[in-house]
């Protein structure tokens, strides 16, 4: 998604340790961060990257139009107020090239497991569904968006399906444990992809 990016950096929102950023390094790809966490802004900087301890909307604000080749943001949105989020999706699309990707990654809150842990960080604001997300990326003009999860995100617990040939109901018992499972146990994770 970031190698077609038109000859414009990537910015990484909430780069944190740069893991992202070290990614992007690895495959050639121009890429910077923004973070407001002073250590992790050190620590990048130590580490050789281009991470600038600013704001994400003010920094978006401080560029011109249609200059970025990508945004990265993963596990960043849940922290974040909703007026601000709606800003921060509106102005990211101006300042995209066009035919570019803004990529989020955030807790799924279809997955019960995963809502049964929001709330060990202490920062996290709430849970965002994707069908909110997507909606305000349509908003904003972006033409494609897309849910996507991967399968480290998949929780590690499922129940197992029954087998019997003495249950009457054996497809229906066990289309309840799919809707359980899907429900308890599914992807902690979702990624959202919209392209300019």
């Amino acid at each position: 998604y970031f190698k077609a990016n038109n000859g414009g950096k990537v910015l990484d929102i909430g780069c944190g340790r740069g893991e992202f950023l070290e990614l992007m390094w690895e495959n050639e790809i121009e890429a910077y961060g923004v973070e407001l966490y002073d250590p992790f802004v050190d620590y990048c900087r130590t580490r050789g990257f281009d991470v600038r301890n600013i704001d994400a909307l003010t920094h978006l604000h401080s560029l011109e139009d249609c200059t970025l080749g990508g945004i990265f943001m993963s596990q960043v949105i849940e922290h974040l107020p909703t007026d601000y989020i709606i800003a921060l999706i509106n102005t990211a699309y101006k300042k995209l090239k066009p035919g570019c990707y803004f990529i989020l990654e955030t807790p799924n809150p279809d997955c019960l497991a995963a809502i049964s842990e929001f709330n060990i960080d202490m920062s996290h604001i709430k849970p965002i569904h994707y069908k909110s997300l997507e909606y305000l990326f349509k908003e904003a003009n972006f033409t494609s968006v897309k849910k996507h999860h991967t399968e480290h995100s998949l929780y590690p617990l499922r129940a197992k399906h029954l087998s019997s040939q003495y249950v009457d109901n054996l497809e229906e018992f066990n289309q309840g444990i799919d809707y359980i499972n899907n429900l308890l146990f599914g992807y902690r994770d979702f990624t959202l992809i919209a392209q300019k």
